[in-house]
């Protein structure tokens, strides 16, 4: 059985065990470029939204949008501090959901902000962890 390689048209035997495992090192190879060369595309396309002010390009009718750099992870323990504060269980309950781990409703930590007793708290308990920025580009 043969299979042809996408990015050279080359025809590969798949009952060869040498030219699978060559084909797969070369391919292991290329795709670690092309993460490097997205890498250094991204952080190129990141400076342009950046110097633009924009978190959504259009360029050549392909239209690029900037993802965030960073995500919230919040720290449900001291979120509890809210019941002593006096926040409403029910409401605690649509802040925080109980899952394998805990997931914070960010819509509803922003609306309990607007009480500055709640607020305190809720900065307390979120922290920015970086990821890396992602560019999400669209044709037409």
């Amino acid at each position: 059985m043969n299979s042809i390689v996408p990015y050279s048209g080359e025809i590969v035997n798949l009952d060869d065990p040498q030219a699978c495992l060559k084909l797969l090192v070369e391919i292991r190879e290329l795709e670690e470029k092309l993460r490097e060369l997205k890498d250094d595309l991204t952080d190129a396309l990141k400076y342009e939204f950046t110097r633009q002010g924009k978190k959504t390009l259009e360029m050549q009718g392909i239209k690029a949008t900037l993802g965030a750099d960073s995500e919230i992870v919040w720290d449900v323990g001291i979120l509890d501090e809210l019941r002593s504060a006096g926040l409403p269980e029910e409401r605690m309950d649509e802040l925080v959901t109980a899952e394998v781990g805990y997931r914070v409703n960010a819509n509803v930590a922003k609306q309990l902000a607007m009480n500055p007793l709640y607020a305190e708290v809720i900065e307390r308990a979120k922290s920015r962890v970086p990821k890396k920025p992602y560019v999400g580009a669209k044709r037409g």
